[in-house]
Protein backbone atom coordinates (compact mmCIF):
# COMPACT_ATOMS: atom_id res chain seq x y z
CA UNK A 1 0.00 0.00 0.00
CA UNK A 2 2.64 2.54 1.09
CA UNK A 3 5.99 2.41 2.85
CA UNK A 4 6.03 3.00 6.59
CA UNK A 5 8.95 2.67 8.98
CA UNK A 6 8.01 1.66 12.51
CA UNK A 7 10.00 3.79 14.96
CA UNK A 8 8.63 2.35 18.19
CA UNK A 9 5.78 0.21 19.50
CA UNK A 10 5.50 0.07 23.29
CA UNK A 11 2.81 -0.63 25.86
CA UNK A 12 2.78 1.05 29.26
CA UNK A 13 -0.11 0.84 31.71
CA UNK A 14 -2.44 -0.61 29.08
CA UNK A 15 -1.70 2.22 26.63
CA UNK A 16 -0.06 1.20 23.36
CA UNK A 17 2.12 3.92 21.83
CA UNK A 18 3.08 3.54 18.18
CA UNK A 19 5.33 5.93 16.28
CA UNK A 20 6.01 5.61 12.60
CA UNK A 21 7.44 7.61 9.76
CA UNK A 22 6.18 7.75 6.22
CA UNK A 23 9.06 7.00 3.90
CA UNK A 24 9.13 9.66 1.22
CA UNK A 25 5.36 10.05 1.21
CA UNK A 26 4.83 13.02 3.49
CA UNK A 27 8.31 14.51 3.47
CA UNK A 28 9.29 11.90 6.10
CA UNK A 29 7.10 13.32 8.84
CA UNK A 30 6.42 11.43 12.04
CA UNK A 31 2.98 10.36 13.24
CA UNK A 32 2.36 9.19 16.82
CA UNK A 33 -0.73 7.19 17.81
CA UNK A 34 -1.94 6.07 21.25
CA UNK A 35 -4.37 3.14 21.54
CA UNK A 36 -6.15 1.71 24.59
CA UNK A 37 -7.38 -1.71 23.47
CA UNK A 38 -9.14 -0.95 20.18
CA UNK A 39 -9.87 2.65 21.22
CA UNK A 40 -7.84 5.38 19.57
CA UNK A 41 -6.82 7.79 22.33
CA UNK A 42 -4.76 10.34 20.47
CA UNK A 43 -2.95 11.08 17.26
CA UNK A 44 -0.19 13.55 16.63
CA UNK A 45 1.12 14.51 13.23
CA UNK A 46 4.45 16.23 13.69
CA UNK A 47 4.84 18.83 11.00
CA UNK A 48 2.88 21.59 9.42
CA UNK A 49 1.62 22.61 6.08
CA UNK A 50 1.66 26.06 4.59
CA UNK A 51 -0.94 25.70 1.86
CA UNK A 52 -2.89 22.44 2.42
CA UNK A 53 -2.16 21.22 -1.12
CA UNK A 54 0.60 18.64 -0.59
CA UNK A 55 1.92 17.53 2.84
CA UNK A 56 -1.17 17.91 5.02
CA UNK A 57 -3.67 16.37 2.58
CA UNK A 58 -1.23 13.49 2.04
CA UNK A 59 -1.02 12.95 5.81
CA UNK A 60 -4.83 13.22 6.02
CA UNK A 61 -5.43 10.49 3.45
CA UNK A 62 -2.66 8.24 4.80
CA UNK A 63 -4.15 8.53 8.28
CA UNK A 64 -7.65 7.84 6.94
CA UNK A 65 -6.27 4.68 5.26
CA UNK A 66 -4.66 3.55 8.52
CA UNK A 67 -7.87 4.16 10.49
CA UNK A 68 -9.90 2.27 7.88
CA UNK A 69 -7.41 -0.63 7.85
CA UNK A 70 -8.00 -1.01 11.59
CA UNK A 71 -11.80 -0.97 11.14
CA UNK A 72 -12.12 2.35 12.95
CA UNK A 73 -13.39 4.49 10.06
CA UNK A 74 -16.66 6.23 10.80
CA UNK A 75 -15.63 6.70 14.43
CA UNK A 76 -13.11 9.47 13.77
CA UNK A 77 -13.08 12.65 11.74
CA UNK A 78 -9.77 13.21 10.00
CA UNK A 79 -9.07 16.47 8.20
CA UNK A 80 -6.27 18.78 7.17
CA UNK A 81 -5.91 22.53 6.79
CA UNK A 82 -3.41 25.27 5.97
CA UNK A 83 -1.87 27.87 8.21
CA UNK A 84 -1.94 30.46 5.41
CA UNK A 85 -4.69 31.71 3.13
CA UNK A 86 -2.44 31.54 0.07
CA UNK A 87 -3.80 28.32 -1.48
CA UNK A 88 -7.43 28.40 -0.26
CA UNK A 89 -9.69 26.67 -2.79
CA UNK A 90 -6.87 25.10 -4.78
CA UNK A 91 -6.79 21.32 -5.43
CA UNK A 92 -4.17 18.89 -4.14
CA UNK A 93 -0.87 19.44 -5.93
CA UNK A 94 -0.65 16.96 -8.88
CA UNK A 95 2.67 15.38 -7.77
CA UNK A 96 1.11 14.74 -4.33
CA UNK A 97 -1.86 13.02 -6.00
CA UNK A 98 0.54 10.90 -8.07
CA UNK A 99 2.52 9.94 -4.97
CA UNK A 100 -0.63 8.88 -3.10
CA UNK A 101 -1.74 6.84 -6.12
CA UNK A 102 1.68 5.20 -6.48
CA UNK A 103 1.48 4.09 -2.84
CA UNK A 104 -2.11 2.82 -3.14
CA UNK A 105 -3.59 5.46 -0.86
CA UNK A 106 -7.18 6.44 -1.68
CA UNK A 107 -7.91 10.17 -1.70
CA UNK A 108 -10.69 12.59 -2.58
CA UNK A 109 -9.73 14.07 -5.97
CA UNK A 110 -12.11 16.99 -5.30
CA UNK A 111 -10.43 18.06 -2.04
CA UNK A 112 -9.67 21.78 -1.94
CA UNK A 113 -7.30 23.66 0.35
CA UNK A 114 -8.86 25.26 3.41
CA UNK A 115 -7.45 27.33 6.22
CA UNK A 116 -7.39 26.40 9.90
CA UNK A 117 -10.30 28.12 11.62
CA UNK A 118 -9.97 29.57 15.09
Amino acid sequence: MFDVTLLSDTTEGGIRKVSFQTDGVVCSKQIDIELEGDTLRSVRYTGGCHGNICRSPMAEFIFKALVKARGLDGRYRVASAAVSAEEIGNPIYPPAKRCLSQHGVAFDPDKRARQVSH
